[in-house]
């Protein structure tokens, strides 16, 4: 490619770091043929930690391939079968993704936290008949739910304590029986399989042939803040494509000896891509959290001297803002990478006052499987910018009412296009009718002039915003009884729509504070989402009130 052609067309490129080129050639190998690449290549290397149980790449590669197996000769999984995994950070959770995918199926994440009227459209919808889960009751009884009411025909049901180091399984299985189900009981036995006898199998998988660019290997639901979720098709060299977009922009950064944090959720596809497949794929050690307590992180940074650590901003808030943190328990951090949400000024000098790491900012969305632009992961970016659009992946500002292309420093609408970008949804032709390879966000963004984008900041709303989100949540409860809601209720909902088509084919989805266009039962969906977001709110007010309060009896001391 023509580098002055590239650069007058991508003013992104001259911010390029040195050792990183636009144009380098994007990895579509399958994601489970790279893992299991790695397994065979340093087998005795470490590959998982879960809580202080360790699980190497050779035993992982053996675990993957037998669970795979099991699948074809069990369930008669093949392409294109649906297989949804509600499962939270455990290593049974990169078995079953990668098992799935090379037994041919596609992998449906589910959040073990969703209610079960949003777990049935999503399993649905998908039409996956298998659903992979674990024991502990308030998961297991969702998926006995679904399984009673037909959504899915088999369970395949993991033991919990089995991921647990010795001494912690013993521990758990006497101090915590109360919180295992008893799947053996159910009435619905006949149907459930169990994922240790599965594994003991040692069934032989039959070769799959994929072709990377049409077959699916996820079918990830958006958060449905919108209207019902959609089901974005992911194909594997969409997957492959972005995990090779963030390995060459992190310039060695996921390679051994690196270590990266997994305490966001894999069913996320933040988490999916990079704490997991990034690294996986690379032989670099994988650090779980089975969910996010500010000291057992802190406890594990310090055990394991992790290196890596993506996060959130209500995370890195929590880390920044705790007293209790020791600098040595932090020492080890290199890099933290925060996504899912625009990160506040405020956040980002509070973190830096705690902890030497390099603070990068990204912006992604389920739809480009999920990283379209970084900061610089070696070097300090400047704040309030997201950085640059990775490897591969080209960008443009367009007004939303006539199409055209923005100049520089100019508010417009982001649309993206690169080889992460989905084919479409799942059975939902009016939404993916015409994307032609290239999304549009529901944002608006300020493009500098070298290249970097900047996010329109909403001043961070802290512990006090709690308050009107519950009223907020409070309202939608009573309108998700009404179908046809209130008006107060439908200024503070944005729907999300397909424009008509613009210059060159292209669409654009837009959100209008107007009328609220959503049928009657996607109002659950959203009080959920509401639900959800009270509680992060509500956790991050908790975290704010502690510090204050042991910085307060520090002072006093």
């Amino acid at each position: 490619m023509d580098t002055t052609a590239t650069t007058s067309l991508r003013p992104w490129v001259s911010s390029y770091p040195e050792n990183i080129r636009w144009d380098d050639r994007i990895d579509e190998t399958p994601v489970h043929e790279q893992v299991l690449a790695a397994c065979a290549k340093t087998p005795h290397a470490l590959a998982l930690d879960f809580l202080g149980g360790t699980t190497s790449f050779g035993e992982l590669g053996k675990k993957i391939i037998a669970f795979a197996g099991a699948l074809q000769t069990q369930f008669g999984v093949t392409k294109g079968t649906r297989v949804a995994l509600m499962l939270p950070n455990t290593p049974f959770y990169p078995i079953a993704y990668y098992g799935v995918l090379r037994a041919g199926g596609t992998v449906v994440n589910c959040n073990p936290l969703y209610t079960v009227p949003e777990l049935s459209h999503i399993t649905k919808n998908a039409g996956a008949d298998i659903l992979v889960t674990l024991d502990l009751q308030q998961i297991f009884e969702k998926g006995e739910a679904l399984l009673k009411a037909g959504h899915v025909k088999k369970l395949v049901v993991a033991h919990f304590p089995n991921a647990l180091p010795l001494v912690k399984k013993i521990l758990f299985s006497v101090a915590k029986r109360k919180d295992l189900a008893r799947p053996r009981q159910s009435p619905h036995a006949a149907s459930i399989s169990y994922f240790d006898d599965l594994l003991s199998r040692n069934d032989t998988p039959t070769a799959v042939a994929i072709d990377a660019r049409k077959d699916i290997a996820v079918q990830q639901y958006t958060g449905g803040t919108t209207g019902i979720p959609k089901g974005a098709l992911l194909t594997h060299a969409n997957i492959s494509a972005n995990m090779s977009q963030i390995d060459k922009w992190g310039d060695g950064l996921f390679l051994p000896p690196s270590k990266v944090v997994a305490v966001l959720p894999f069913f996320h596809i933040f988490a999916m891509t990079v704490c997991m497949n990034v690294p996986l794929s690379n032989g670099t050690p994988v650090i779980m959290l089975p969910r996010f307590e500010l000291k057992a992180l802190l406890a594990l940074l310090e055990r394991t001297r992790a290196n890596v650590l993506p996060a959130v901003p209500t995370l890195l808030n929590a880390v920044a803002r705790a007293d209790s943190a020791k600098p040595e328990q932090l020492a080890s951090l290199e890099v933290a990478i925060s996504g899912g949400a625009a990160l506040p000024d405020e956040v980002r000098a509070a973190f830096a006052k705690k902890s030497k790491a390099l603070l990068a900012e990204g912006y992604g969305l389920t739809e480009a499987s999920p990283v379209v632009c970084c900061a610089a992961l070696r070097k300090t970016s400047k704040p309030m910018s997201i950085g640059l659009p990775l490897p591969g992946t080209d960008i443009r500002f367009v007004d939303v009412d006539n199409q055209s292309v923005v100049g520089v420093g100019e508010n417009g609408e982001l649309q993206v296009k690169g080889p992460q970008v989905m084919p479409g949804y799942y059975d939902n032709e009016d939404a993916s009718r015409d994307l032609h390879g290239r999304l549009a966000p529901d944002r608006r963004r300020r493009p500098h002039g070298r290249g970097r984008l900047r996010l329109p900041r909403r001043p961070y709303q802290g512990p006090h915003h709690l308050l009107r989100l519950q009223r907020l949540s409070a309202h939608h409860r009573r309108s998700a009884d009404d179908p046809r809601g209130s008006r107060r209720g439908q200024r503070h909902r944005r729907a999300r729509r397909i424009s008509r088509r613009g210059p060159g084919g292209l669409y654009q989805a837009q959100g209008r504070p107007d009328r609220d266009r959503s049928r009657p039962q996607e109002l659950p969906f959203r009080q959920a989402q509401q639900d959800r977001n009270a509680q992060a709110l509500h956790l991050q007010g908790r975290f704010a009130q502690n510090a204050d309060r042991q910085a307060l009896q520090e002072r006093a001391a």
